[in-house]
């Protein structure tokens, strides 16, 4: 399916933050109610199976388990993630993939940071 106008702003704009913050390896933006990718700036590439699953921790975190949630952090040995709920698009969020070194405090702030900055 070829992009449209909006895709490839968001695609630019998700590029030019993750680019302008040291210690971003990928910004997903998805819709969790639908199970879908709608736009990924990755500094890597990254099998689209991991996408999906993003899509499935997100729908889990903010229907099932926490449904009023509206960020949630998720540490492992290999990086941490970040997933900020949309609050202007119901049913969407971004997730920010981060280096695991990276201060907790700092990815945080920077979940809601994205989600601001870019309008989602």
């Amino acid at each position: 399916m070829p992009l449209t106008a909006r895709d490839e702003t968001l695609t630019k704009d998700l590029d030019r933050f993750r680019r302008t913050h040291a210690g971003i390896d990928a910004l997903v933006y998805l819709d969790f109610k639908a199970g879908t990718v709608l736009c990924v700036s990755a500094a890597a590439d990254h099998p689209q199976e991991v996408f999906d699953e993003l899509c499935g921790l997100s729908a889990e975190t903010f229907t099932d388990l926490a449904p009023r949630t509206t960020q949630a952090t998720v540490a492992t040995l290999t990086e941490v993630l970040v997933l900020q709920r949309s609050s202007k698009a119901p049913g969407t969020a971004l997730c920010l993939v981060f280096d695991p070194e990276m201060p907790l405090v700092s990815v945080k702030d920077l979940g809601r940071q994205a989600l601001s900055q870019l309008d989602l």
